[in-house]
């Protein structure tokens, strides 16, 4: 297995934010997370979806802790 990246390390958060560039993606994120929170709530077992995101999540900070 791959160590995790390094990337953000000293440099978060940002100094500089590109608001101008950001704030048109912010509609269509909450959009997309509303479609996503829906059909999650119209299935019987959401966890079933939930799992991969949770076990990515997971796995880097298991592997900050040498558990990985």
């Amino acid at each position: 297995m791959t160590p995790p990246v390094q990337y953000h390390y000293g440099k978060f958060p940002p100094k500089n934010i590109d608001w101008l560039r950001l704030i048109p993606l912010i509609g269509p994120a909450n959009a997309a997370l509303a479609r996503y929170d829906g059909t999650l709530a119209a299935i019987p077992n959401p966890s079933i979806l939930l799992t991969p995101l949770t076990t990515q999540e997971a796995v880097p900070a298991a592997a900050e802790k040498g558990g990985y």
